[in-house]
């Protein structure tokens, strides 16, 4: 195959993946955890961070530093008390 035949197969076949979800549903749950333990964290370290040291020069290592430690608390957090958070929601609204 040439070259250029390699580089077309290999685009399509990325071009049809792009497009399709890489995870199955079963994991949503761990997906969705983690882009909201993610998201969480760094708002709130970078708050922490800022309120504690202000705009110095070296407040982006010290937030990325502080993010990454809380992350790794906050990620198992969100899994242990998403369920419990759940049903709390399910206990105080009713169907529409």
């Amino acid at each position: 195959m040439s070259e250029q035949g390699k580089f077309t197969k290999l685009r399509a076949t990325v071009t049809a993946s792009k497009d399709t979800p890489m995870i199955p549903a079963r994991y949503a749950h761990l997906v969705f955890s983690f882009f909201l333990s993610c998201i969480m964290s760094l708002l709130v370290s970078g708050i922490a961070t800022l309120r504690l040291t202000g705009l110095s020069a070296d407040f982006h290592v010290l937030w990325v530093s502080a993010w990454l430690s809380s992350w790794m608390f906050s990620y198992p957090a969100v899994l242990l008390v998403a369920p419990i958070a759940r049903r709390a929601t399910a206990k105080v609204t009713r169907a529409d």
